[in-house]
């Protein structure tokens, strides 16, 4: 990317901004950005903004009111007219500027211009273009100058949602996107910026374009809706802080806007009204039975309506710059990391084709779910370096394996066009508000399977098996209880497969006493039934250590552990608890998507903000962080305390398979992870019948290397 340039206060010769001269030496310092409170006089076409005088041209001057974004190489205030004159300094007829006083402006201020093939667009879609009133050079910098009616870009609508759109308001918002990229597509045209910040969408009904009414959902009174991670506090969820506000930026303003209401209540147009969140709770309390119905009716309700509502907004690309050819020159395209595909990046000799904008509009729905921008790294091909859902747990799951084939690094791994990206699309959300609705009489009922085994060439090494699994199925195939464990192999005090079998031991007296409680029709808490199930295994591999060990002085890393994946399924409902790398996935037709965060370093340091970069770039990144066997050292022995999972709760329905695994067969099934995961897939679509597809799976990682020991249970709902 170009420096902005500027001139050397030494010789007055070009050089770049932040920068040795190259003439001179002298060193530059870089142009400063705008600060509310300060001025900037622009020239601007009077009949743009409907002002009837007889001039080419009027001289504003701007007072900047609010910052509204802050990024690295780019900046977007409100601004508001403080004097108007004609472009020779004679001042206008005050008549004339009714129409312009209680306006107004957007100011974005860049590095750099976007390129584009086109000085002229074709005109039906130069209407779907939003253009600046003006655009120059100012100290280096890019200045553009809006007025204040073209609706919201994506990212300040999300910002308006808290982050947290539900499904119909990012079908609604989708959806449109989608057709107006594949109208450019019909017409030979790509769009290589397709971001939350270059795509805008209006609602033609609001003086300002405002999409206020199709965000209603997101509106209350009340606070925020807190983001919990599952039975215990885990801050690894919290959302990565925004950018930070200079502190000289004064964010007060006297004018009045559409914003003004939340102004006086003290809210900002940060958290202007949180969303009503339409996801299911991802922590409920021991005490808090889950009320299955309310959340049914919530997301129905949530589902209800898009059509109509996407029908009222318009799509608007935020400027000129992004539009190509498909037979233009490529030589100089627009890099935008976390949404170009990697056959935009270094030196590939991969055509530039339509299936990069598939690949940006994969990237985007990843935004939408997710709430922040995809955390991309060298080390993934510049795809995401994890699923949206991690970054947005409570988000119900459906769209992620939309996002990944849009997103494959190889082009032709992806969807092959925007309408079959939309198609797809459509599918999973029709999927997700099935699995919402309310159940009738009738849920799914249940046919399962686990298996293990110790690896081919593990056993060479170790033929200890240190992974264990457990499944039980009620008569009725509507109740069961599924556990699979990897034991940590590292442990000097004890054993990973004295714990991991503990856990299966657990879970197997849980069940004497779950199941006959089920068949009386008793009242059965999942998260409380689960969460004790782990504190059991959790105190007796805490008591081992204490009886053979004591006085104990080894590191807390010594102490045996094992991953643990515990599944409670009832009447339609999963309830899943999770500890360390062991993975589940819901698989659905085309669809397989993971629905666990791996506790290991890797994914953890991207969750608590860490670029994806220098996380990945970690060593030892892939080990555990979190596991059972959680304790603290007092006096030389070992305190248990209790284990806090990750827990998930959703809904299923008639045809969906739930895939529970360890590390075994993922690590083995390929070289590659994605490659990996489409060869389980296989399977999973391939054998209907669980035992056999839990024996294929085994020999599908055994003819991969067999490397580690392999645990898996699967679920077929049916």
């Amino acid at each position: 990317m170009a420096l902005p340039e500027t001139s050397c206060p030494q010789c007055g010769r070009p050089t770049a901004a932040g920068q040795q001269c190259g003439h001179c030496g002298h060193a530059t310092a870089s142009t400063p950005w705008f600060q509310v409170g300060q001025t900037y006089d622009t020239l601007i076409d009077p009949a743009a903004v409907g002002v009837a005088v007889e001039a080419d041209t009027i001289q504003v001057t701007l007072e900047f009111a609010e910052l509204w974004e802050s990024y690295e190489r780019r900046r977007v205030l409100l601004a508001h007219p403080l004097a108007f004159s004609h472009a020779g300094g004679e001042p206008i007829d005050s008549a004339a500027l009714d129409t312009l006083e209680h306006r107004s402006f957007v100011v974005e201020q860049e590095e750099t211009y976007a390129r584009s093939e086109y000085e002229v667009l074709p005109e039906d879609i130069e209407a779907s273009v939003r253009k600046p009133l003006t655009r120059e050079r100012h100290n280096g910098k890019v200045v553009s100058v809006f007025t204040n009616d073209s609706g919201l870009a994506l990212d300040e609508v999300v910002e308006v949602a808290s982050n947290r759109l539900n499904l119909a308001q990012i079908r609604g918002i989708y959806l449109p996107v989608l057709d107006a990229v594949a109208d450019l597509h019909e017409r030979g045209m790509l769009h290589l910026r397709l971001t939350p910040w270059t795509l805008r969408v209006r609602d033609p009904s609001d003086s300002k374009g405002l999409p206020l009414a199709f965000l209603r959902d997101s509106m209350e009174e009340g606070q925020p809706v807190p983001h919990t991670a599952g039975l215990g506090d885990e801050e690894t969820f919290s959302e990565i802080e925004e950018d930070a506000v200079p502190a000289d930026a004064d964010q007060t303003s006297e004018f009045v806007n559409d914003f003004a209401a939340s102004r006086e209540a003290d809210k900002t147009r940060d958290d202007l009204m949180p969303l009503v969140m339409a996801d299911f709770p991802s922590r409920v309390e021991e005490s808090e039975p889950v009320d299955t119905d309310s959340f049914f009716a919530t997301q129905s309700e949530a589902s209800l309506g898009v059509e109509d509502e996407a029908a009222d907004l318009e799509v608007l690309f935020d400027s000129v710059e992004g539009f190509f050819k498909f037979d233009g020159s490529f030589d100089e395209v627009p890099i935008i990391r976390g949404f170009s595909p990697p056959e935009m990046m270094g030196r590939s000799q991969v055509d530039i084709t339509e299936s990069c904008d598939v690949f940006n509009l994969g990237m985007l729905l990843y935004f939408l779910v997710a709430g922040q921008l995809p955390p991309v790294s060298v080390y993934t091909r510049h795809i995401p370096a994890i699923p949206a859902r991690n970054l947005r747990p409570s988000f119900p799951p459906g769209l992620q394996s939309v996002i990944g084939r849009a997103t494959r690094p190889d082009p032709n791994e992806r969807y092959p066009s925007v309408d079959s990206l939309k198609r797809a699309f459509e599918r999973a959300c029709e999927v997700m508000q099935k699995r919402a609705e309310l159940p009738g009489g009738k849920t799914p009922r249940m046919m399962a399977a686990v298996d293990t085994h110790v690896g081919i060439a593990k056993q060479r090494r170790n033929p200890t098996n240190q992974d264990a699994v457990f499944g039980a199925v009620s008569d009725d195939r509507r109740f069961s209880l599924m556990v699979v464990a990897d034991g940590v192999s590292t442990a000097s005090y004890g054993s990973g497969d004295l714990a991991s079998s503990v856990l299966a031991e657990e879970a197997e007296l849980a069940w004497e006493e779950l199941h006959p409680s089920y068949l009386m029709d008793e009242a059965i808490n999942p998260t409380a039934a689960i969460q004790n199930i782990l504190n059991r295994a959790n105190d007796r591999i805490v008591d081992y250590v204490n009886e053979h060990f004591l006085p104990f002085r080894g590191g807390p890393h010594e102490v045996m552990g094992t991953t643990a994946l515990v599944a409670m399924l009832h009447d339609g409902m999963v309830t899943l608890a999770t500890l360390g790398d062991s993975r589940v996935y819901l698989h659905r037709g085309e669809a397989f998507e993971q629905l666990t965060i791996d506790h290991n370093l890797w994914t953890l340091s991207i969750l608590e903000g860490i670029p994806a970069d220098n996380a990945l770039a970690m060593p030892h990144g892939d080990a555990l962080a979190r596991c059972l066997g959680t304790f603290i050292i007092e006096n030389e022995r070992l305190e248990a305390v209790n284990p806090e999972p990750d827990v998930f709760q959703f809904p299923v329905t008639s045809g969906d398979t739930l895939l529970l695994t360890t590390d075994g067969l993922v690590d083995f099934a390929s070289a590659n992870m994605l490659t990996a995961e489409d060869l389980i897939h296989q399977v999973l679509v391939s054998e209907p019948d669980p035992a056999l597809a839990c024996l294929e799976l085994i020999l599908l990682a055994n003819r991969g290397g067999g490397g580690d020991n392999i645990g898996v249970g699967i679920v077929k709902f049916v």
